[in-house]
């Protein structure tokens, strides 16, 4: 299934919101991650929400190689676009 980067942003946004326990609109798009307070764990917690939803495997690392959620959501934007 095909998901657009604005969708797989508010995918995202909710799921860090989720980990450090804040509203989702308090969550800025164009911080690193790592910036934010999460830990290695949450990371791969959040890869694994986002793997169940979109239905693409996310390795763990891409949080590393996309590190904000602007960068990551258009990462996976793209990988959505390769799997029905």
């Amino acid at each position: 299934m095909r998901h657009t980067e604005k969708e797989i942003e508010k995918l995202l946004r909710h799921a860090v919101a989720d980990a450090l326990k804040v509203r989702p609109e308090e969550v800025d798009a164009a911080v690193p991650l790592f910036h934010l307070g999460l830990s290695s764990v949450e990371l791969t917690q959040i890869a694994a929400r986002l793997q169940k939803s979109l239905g693409v495997r996310i390795r763990p690392s891409a949080m590393w190689d996309h590190p904000s959620l602007s960068a990551l959501a258009q990462f996976l934007a793209s990988r959505t676009d390769s799997h029905p």
